[in-house]
């Protein structure tokens, strides 16, 4: 079965005594199926109801997925945001860029703005890499030294700059 915006479509694919054989077909609505997910992540973060989203799909898609499968998608997103933030940080980032930004988050039913402090490093051949995105109620130096201090926990190995500024957060928590 392959689900696609005009409705599902029921395929028998041919297949061969090896079990290789591969179209096409599939991969283009692979890629689709792929936007489609990502497009549910980006609803679930903007805080659209699993209803909301059934009926959406519904209409986009000529098929609802149930509450249950996009609860399912959001678990599988929460488990990779968790596995992102908690990644081993094992290669030196002679520069670390810390940033924050104010963004609206719903919480309790009450919107509200937090801080979203982040973290990116450059490493010798000039590529960025997020390392850490973390939100907090304000943008103090609390926030910042626990911010630091679970880069380095991760294994950041910061430049001696950056040493310093571990250092000078620590000393005036």
């Amino acid at each position: 079965t392959l689900v696609t915006r005009v409705g599902k479509l029921e395929l028998r694919v041919p297949q061969d005594r090896a079990g290789r054989f591969s179209t096409e077909l599939f991969e283009r609505y692979q890629r689709s199926e792929r936007a489609l997910v990502a497009t549910l992540a980006e609803m679930y973060v903007q805080g659209v109801s699993t209803r909301k989203v059934k009926a959406i799909t519904e209409e986009l898609c000529g098929h609802a997925f149930s509450a249950s499968s996009i609860s399912a998608i959001n678990k599988r997103l929460d488990e990779s945001l968790a596995a992102f933030a908690r990644r081993p940080l094992q290669e030196p980032f002679p520069y670390l860029i810390l940033d924050a930004r104010y963004q609206k988050v719903r919480e309790a039913g009450v919107v509200m703005s937090q801080a979203v402090l982040i973290a990116v490093g450059i490493d010798w051949d000039g590529r960025r890499q997020i390392l850490a995105v973390e939100m907090a109620n304000r943008e103090s130096r609390s926030p910042w030294r626990d911010f630091l201090v679970g880069l380095k926990a991760r294994g950041l190995k910061p430049a001696s700059a950056i040493d310093e500024l571990f250092l000078l957060i620590a000393r005036a928590a």
